[in-house]
């Protein structure tokens, strides 16, 4: 069947890019006509006069993929997913998340469920399962974030430099200042790194940045030794030879994991302590927020493989 797999915003948040990318090569792999769509500007920008593309698509199954299972659903896709249940286009929702994980949200979630009903739901934390489960007349299941297929869907190249070494991604400016044990565990003091360093425990220090491009060149690039772009193989090369990765952001630590780095989820930012980090507990990773850890790779195969069960019977 004709299939669109909708995401982007890659510029505002690379970290999308990353189970994007993985829920592509999924869903092709199930379906050979597959292809890549923009997603709604809604997510974004609360614009009501944009013209709407998706709704007119020539397909037969729409999947949305990431944390879509929020209170912005209605506005978002309301209008659209008219156009397409009107048409007989059927809507999936794969690596689904929430975005507050409240009672509210899930009951406004569960209004469009019931109103859109879905071919199929897998969500990406356990949480979210539970908390639309009784809105969801579809096949539901327990499944991963699409950046676990990030390594089938991409082979990125790897950095020959002369130095081993150590990321730090963190959006702030004001990076946190650590102190990093023997076994490579960073531990954050209550200060601002004055000095941010080059170098920790021998280790070269790269810094990628997942800042939107609209925060401008110099914001971007203030700290030494920094790397950004829009596009995400670049990031893939770079977390994937790391010694180590200490991040913020959920998806460059999913995207480091499953490309082999040991990882560590520092929580500085507001957004690191929402609970968008449930997915560390599905992936099996929860010392996560206190050490470096790395994925259990026949852990994953194994649920990477029930997964796309699941969705070839669904899909059959």
């Amino acid at each position: 069947m004709r299939t669109v797999v909708l995401g982007g915003a890659w510029s505002s948040n690379i970290g999308n890019a990353f189970y994007n990318l993985g829920a592509e090569w999924l869903v092709r792999r199930i379906q050979q006509d597959a292809i890549f769509f923009p997603e709604s500007p809604r997510w974004k920008f609360d614009v009501k006069r944009d013209f709407d593309p998706i709704g007119e698509l020539d397909c037969e199954l729409v999947v949305l993929v990431g944390p879509c299972l929020n209170r912005r659903l209605e506005f978002v896709y309301g209008q659209t997913f008219e156009k397409l249940y009107e048409r007989g286009v059927m809507v999936g929702y794969i690596s689904a998340g929430m975005g507050e994980y409240s009672e509210e949200e899930a009951e406004k979630v569960g209004a469009f469920l019931l109103r859109f009903p879905p071919r199929f739901i897998s969500t990406r934390d356990d949480a979210t399962l539970e908390m639309i489960r009784p809105f969801s007349k579809c096949p539901t299941f327990s499944g991963l974030c699409t950046s676990m297929f990030l390594n089938d869907a991409i082979n990125p190249p790897h950095l020959k430099g002369s130095k081993r070494y150590i990321v730090l991604n963190f959006d702030s400016n004001k990076e946190p200042e650590f102190i990093f044990d023997t076994s490579g565990t960073a531990i954050k003091t209550d200060r601002t790194a004055k000095h941010p360093p080059l170098e920790v425990n021998g280790y070269r220090v790269i810094r990628t940045s997942n800042l939107g491009i609209d925060k401008g060149v110099s914001e971007i690039y203030r700290k030494p030794s920094t790397y950004h772009s829009d596009l995400p193989l670049g990031y893939c090369s770079i977390l994937q030879g790391a010694e180590c990765v200490y991040s913020e952001r959920v998806h460059t630590c999913a995207a480091a994991l499953i490309l082999g780095s040991k990882v560590q989820f520092v929580q500085h930012s507001a957004r690191s302590f929402e609970k968008r980090n449930l997915l560390f507990d599905r992936i099996g990773v929860k010392g996560i927020f206190k050490t470096p850890c790395q994925l259990d790779m026949a852990f994953i195969a194994k649920e990477k493989l029930a997964m796309t069960t699941f969705l070839r019977q669904v899909l059959s």
